[in-house]
């Protein structure tokens, strides 16, 4: 079994909020449909979490405020389009 991460700027355009880069998601699912293993895909959240995660500074860790509280689920439910 092989466990997989696409990190977030290889599958998103990082520079533009909350846009995925279909053609590299295209390019990996083809790679992986030629693996005769399992596996596992795990992904980062590129231009999808980025933006919220970095007004809300929640790299500094959590800090009890409400503030970044409110960040930690704004970062996690950031939308899809």
């Amino acid at each position: 079994m092989l466990i997989i991460k696409a990190g977030g700027s290889a599958i998103t355009h990082k520079q533009q909020p909350y846009q995925a880069n279909e053609a590299a998601m295209r390019h990996l699912a083809q790679q992986l449909a030629r693996l005769e293993e399992p596996v596992i895909l795990v992904h980062g959240v590129g231009s999808y979490g980025h933006p919220p995660a970095k007004q809300y500074r929640i790299g500094l860790g959590a800090d009890g405020s409400r503030e970044r509280n409110y960040g930690l689920a704004v970062t996690h439910f950031a939308p899809a389009n």
